[in-house]
């Protein structure tokens, strides 16, 4: 009686474990096990999503320094010849550089053969000591749109304080991608006068 009581109970212990085992042992490792996929399969999704992330700031950044380059190109040889404000720029820089701007004169553009771009013809005229018109033409070396010096012709004279002043004669060359024919004669454009063409193809 007392072995038959003995194996009950060992009975009732092993229903009680496996009741326990199936209805919340199991259902929790079951939801272990799936969280853990879950975690996983997260942090397989970041991987991808920073993967992507970092494919899509390449692009970006390829894609500023391609439009920087775009507009550095437009503005080294811009799409219409833009001449009066070339004009306007040269005539500051001569002021900055501490030359006399006497004047300044173009020409319409002219095709260049087997290249995409057309050449404008540009004449300047300035009055200044010698290291100031060096001074010039380096500035206009250096200036954001390409103006090509082709030739330069200096006249010494003297100012009354018995200083060499140069006249110089600036013959020059600037380029553009369109071919906007500049109607009328060449724009002069002095220290005190400016005359403008209609239809200059700013």
């Amino acid at each position: 009686m007392r072995r038959t009581g003995v194996i009950l109970a060992a009975l009732g212990v092993l229903l009680v474990t496996a009741l326990w085992w199936f209805f919340v042992i199991s259902p929790t490792n079951t939801r272990i096990s799936e969280a853990e996929d879950q975690l996983q399969s997260a942090q397989d999704n970041e991987v991808l999503l920073r993967t992507q992330l970092s494919r899509l700031k390449k692009i970006q950044e390829n894609e500023l320094t391609y439009l920087s380059a775009i507009g550095a190109l437009e503005a080294a040889i811009p799409p219409t010849p833009q001449m009066p404000a070339l004009i306007d720029t040269l005539a500051e820089l001569a002021e900055d550089s501490g030359v006399q701007w006497e004047s300044g004169t173009y020409g319409n553009p002219t095709e260049v053969e087997g290249e995409d771009y057309f050449e404008i013809p540009v004449s300047l005229i300035v009055e200044g000591q010698f290291f100031e018109v060096l001074g010039y033409l380096y500035g206009i070396a250096d200036l954001e749109r390409i103006v090509r010096i082709d030739a330069v012709s200096l006249t010494p004279t003297e100012d009354d304080a018995g200083f060499t002043i140069e006249t110089v004669s600036i013959s020059a060359v600037t380029f553009t991608t369109g071919n906007v024919v500049l109607p009328g004669v060449i724009e002069e454009v002095t220290e005190t006068t400016t005359t403008t063409t209609p239809g200059d193809g700013e």
